[in-house]
């Protein structure tokens, strides 16, 4: 419990208190409390009634677990102290929050302490961002709800105003994977060192940041392992790994003979250098995603693939082969490196053939015909 402080008097002669030097100057009664981190707090008041109040509201609060801290605190000034207390964030992770948050959160609400941000307040943030697609708009208010839930954790708030947000409806699109003969169609139209790249991640599915990252020491005969891949901030000449997707990413895959015949082709036409990368630029060295997307974009050019169309698209096309076989959702999600079969079957379920005509052959099979 805090104490409440006469601003206005001093100790006298007696044990009275006398007047002070700031009698008369501002609010009179003071009171003090320690915060559950130990930080001294104060606050002033016009009447003694309303310090002790204050005090009571204090330790029940504290008591609780609803204490909330009295700050000025603007949303920007902690959004951007909560930027950097995301270390777990890859780099390109981070810096699409820190975008979005910069130019659509804080012209909105940046300059608002964060006690004074209201539902309404958060639903503009969205409803303004209209050069946002809608699972764009969806990523932005993520990113809001999160500082707002970080702040109630540090007690600067007593809850989130993030609640009844109206979203943007998700559109659904259902992936289209290439045809065999697309692929082999983008193949010929490649530019001639990045071939093998087609080649690869057609018959193997891997992302392609993984692709960009692959070097020959993780090739093994016709097993590759795949651990990592081609990070931001790589160079041409110092490339940078970094983590892959998801925990479950990392795997070892078995090449079949005609992929790693294409693989090896690659490497005799095009030895790795110094970083040991497989695939490369050019000039040899670490391949930018600006650079595979532009030799896409141009391969691509009179394929009417559409405008989302890249080398993502790949692997969508090995998953479709694996379904096409009659490969069971668990074993097209360990080959993908996908977190669980669920993520394969939210993306792929329209690709498996419908199992009707078997169930009406199995009640047929079960039964005999009636004389």
């Amino acid at each position: 419990m805090g104490h409440v402080v006469d601003r206005w008097t001093v100790p006298g002669p007696h044990g009275r208190r006398v007047k002070g030097p700031r009698y008369g100057m501002g609010r009179r009664w003071r009171a003090r409390w320690v915060e559950p981190g130990g930080a001294e707090r104060s606050k002033s008041f016009t009447t003694k009634d309303a310090a002790e109040a204050h005090l009571a509201k204090v330790d029940v609060d504290i008591r609780n677990h609803a204490y909330v801290r009295d700050t000025a605190t603007t949303f920007e000034s902690y959004a951007r102290q909560w930027l950097a207390e995301q270390l777990h964030q890859r780099a390109s992770t981070a810096a699409q929050a820190r975008a979005k948050l910069e130019r659509h959160a804080f012209p909105v609400i940046g300059h608002m302490p964060l006690s004074r941000v209201q539902r309404g307040d958060v639903q503009r943030v969205v409803s303004q961002a209209t050069s946002l697609g809608p699972d764009a708009r969806r990523i932005l208010y993520v990113y809001v709800r999160a500082v707002f839930a970080a702040a109630v954790e540090d007690r600067l708030v007593a809850v989130s105003p993030c609640r009844k947000i109206n979203l943007p409806e998700q559109v659904k699109r259902r992936v289209t994977p290439l045809t065999v003969q697309q692929a082999q169609r983008l193949a010929e139209a490649m530019t001639p060192h990045l071939v093998g790249a087609v080649w690869f991640c057609a018959g193997t599915g891997v992302r392609p940041g993984e692709m960009r990252g692959l070097t020959v020491d993780r090739l093994d005969g016709d097993l590759v392992t795949i651990d990592r891949q081609l990070a931001d901030g790589s160079t041409a000449r110092r490339p940078k790994f970094g983590p892959l997707k998801t925990d479950e990413s990392p795997r070892t895959i078995r090449l079949a003979p005609v992929t790693h015949k294409a693989l090896l082709e690659h490497l005799e036409k095009f030895p790795p250098g110094p970083s040991g990368l497989v695939f490369t630029s050019a000039r040899g060295g670490a391949l930018a995603r600006s650079t595979i997307q532009s030799a896409w974009a141009t391969a691509t050019a009179s394929m009417g693939l559409g405008q989302r169309s890249g080398w993502h698209d790949l692997r969508h096309h090995h998953a479709s082969l694996l379904i096409a076989a009659g490969c069971s959702p668990r074993a097209v999600a360990e080959r993908l490196g996908h977190a669980d079969p669920s993520e394969t079957l939210r993306t792929y379920s329209h690709l498996w053939p419908s199992d009707e005509a078997r169930m009406l052959a199995a009640v047929e099979d079960a039964y005999p015909a009636p004389a």
